[in-house]
């Protein structure tokens, strides 16, 4: 809190909230389609449009 200050502090501090609803659960309903090779083409896909 030192370096940034209240006002930078709280803002920071105020980004990371509980939420709600249950991660896993969620995550798994998204993915359940999803194999692992899905999962890494998609990771190299985006990796190739971000440093394009």
């Amino acid at each position: 809190m030192k370096e940034l200050g209240v006002a930078k502090t709280t803002r920071f501090l105020q980004q990371f909230t509980t939420g709600s609803g249950n991660y896993t659960e969620d995550r798994k309903e998204l993915l359940k389609n999803w194999t692992l090779d899905d999962v890494l083409e998609e990771t190299r896909r985006r990796r190739k449009n971000r440093n394009a």
